[in-house]
């Protein structure tokens, strides 16, 4: 009898969760009318003619987002504001508008905004392309802890096609350069990790003798100073390798590094040699030069363990020129001496041809 009287009672627990749940879910509906709301209005505010208002919008979803990360919902807010600010971005005209549009996309990085950076590095405005990458340097490593293959697929696809456009602007280089020294946290996996660094390095190693020229050939120092960026983000692609369970894997990485570091060594030497040799002491060259020689080898001080400091005593003779490239023979001795590079490789490296005089942007 007593199980009998219980019976009836459980028929008013659906009535009752009903009861307790609809209001709340009737407020977090209303909740996100609103955001939905503030979302529109500050788009809008940020196509508008007056800079105040512009200002204001941009505010405005910074801020939304700020306060909603801390409430663990920045994805979901994100998210809202990708279905709203996408076509914005795809029908606004004015390029200035545009470019309010896309400058507000770099504050909120989040994973679930992928394809509307995607869109903005393969736009036709620089400027959009530029903060396109920005928003994806400061969103990769939430792309990678996804541990979605296709997101991190996607992205090295662009950056790959970006690097081996040959009159890329060296800005928006620069900016893609920014993503090569990755940081992960606790929520990648160790394969993930590794995946997306060997495939890095695949880019890198395809792209690297054509860049490495623009030194040797050119004396480019903008694309000198890449080079630095680059070799910094060699430095933690090889910390993570040598950190990362994957051993078979990380040899063959740490291998194909220290050979682009080769080449770039024995061609910025090469160039800082040749601009002595043309009395250009304190150009940008050779000042991009030095500063890229001095990360080589902190670098291969830290990759082969070893403590000499070939470059830094060179940098500073009284014949900076001939003994720069004397220190660059002793690193390349080391490389060899460690099988990173063969006789071969060596004898391969590019130089400069006879007649090769002047420096671009001196």
């Amino acid at each position: 009898m007593q199980m009998q009287s219980n019976r009836p009672s459980l028929l008013f627990v659906p009535i009752l969760l009903t009861a307790i749940l609809l209001p709340c879910l009737k407020v977090a509906s209303a909740q996100n009318a609103e955001i939905d709301k503030r979302i529109k209005e500050n788009i809008k505010k940020l196509q508008s003619d007056n800079i105040k208002v512009i200002i204001e919008g941009r505010t405005g979803l910074v801020k939304d987002y700020d306060h909603l990360v801390t409430k663990n919902q920045g994805s979901e807010y994100a998210a809202k504001v990708g279905k709203y600010i996408k076509p914005a971005l795809k029908t606004q005209k004015l390029r200035q508008k545009q470019l309010n549009l896309a400058i507000v996309l770099p504050k909120i990085p989040e994973a679930v905004l992928q394809d509307v950076f995607e869109m903005m590095v393969a736009d036709e405005n620089p400027a959009i392309q530029y903060l396109g990458w920005q928003a994806y340097r400061q969103t990769w490593p939430k792309i990678l802890a996804k541990r979605n293959p296709a997101g991190m697929n996607l992205l090295l696809k662009s950056m790959n096609k970006a690097i081996s456009l040959k009159t890329q602007n060296i800005l928006i280089l620069n900016r893609i350069f920014d993503i090569i020294p990755f940081s992960t946290s606790t929520n990648v996996s160790a394969n993930v990790i590794a995946t997306a660094r060997t495939k890095m390095i695949d880019i890198l190693e395809v792209n690297w003798n054509r860049l490495c020229l623009k030194i040797i050939l050119d004396g480019d120092p903008a694309y000198t100073t890449l080079l630095t960026k680059a070799t910094q983000g060699l430095e933690m692609l090889w910390d993570q390798a040598e950190k990362n369970d994957l051993a078979a894997k990380n040899n063959n990485d740490t291998t194909r590094i220290l050979k682009m570091v080769a080449l770039v060594t024995h061609c910025t030497a090469k160039r800082y040699d040749h601009e002595i040799t043309l009395d250009n002491k304190g150009s940008a060259m050779t000042t991009a030069g030095g500063t890229l020689l001095v990360q080589i080898e902190s670098f291969l001080s830290i990759s082969l363990r070893v403590e000499p400091r070939y470059f830094e005593k060179a940098l500073k003779s009284k014949t900076p020129g001939t003994d720069v490239s004397l220190a660059s023979l002793n690193w390349l001795d080391e490389l060899e001496n460690r099988k990173a590079i063969t006789k071969a490789e060596r004898k391969a490296l590019p130089k400069i041809p006879v007649g090769v005089k002047e420096t671009v942007n001196p």
